[in-house]
């Protein structure tokens, strides 16, 4: 297994079984399961089945998702917002996502280093 950095560091119930398979196998994704699917500019979505098939490029948007799971609590606000299967679907495929880009990788830990914008907008709506 390779050392994974302390600001990506996951839940152990949520990692997909140590083998030599790729998690994205294990789970089918659809990225019509995101509630903002519709209008998410991110190119590389941890729900799409074919995320390996797209690029990102440095400055591009990065997934509201893939931001939040590396964040302390990151899994909690993942469930709640995204239910337990959408979740689990975001988490297995992030290991794979920071080791294929270099550039997702930087971008996600510098959001791992700030607040959540979920957990933020649930305490301006009251919620």
């Amino acid at each position: 297994m390779t050392h994974r950095p302390e600001w990506l560091k996951l839940p152990t119930r949520w990692m997909p079984p140590t083998h030599s398979f790729e998690p994205h196998w294990v789970l089918v994704m659809s990225a019509h399961e995101c509630p903002r699917w519709e209008t998410c500019p991110a190119n590389v979505c941890p729900l799409d089945a074919d995320w390996r098939k797209r690029s990102h490029l440095k400055g591009e948007p990065v997934c509201l998702w893939l931001r939040e799971v590396v964040k302390p609590d990151g899994d909690a606000i993942l469930r709640a917002s995204l239910g337990d299967d959408a979740a689990a679907k975001v988490v297995a495929a992030l290991p794979a996502i920071v080791d294929t880009y270099g550039t997702l990788r930087r971008a996600l830990k510098r959001a791992s280093q700030h607040g959540s914008r979920v957990a933020s907008g649930r305490k301006l709506r009251g919620a």
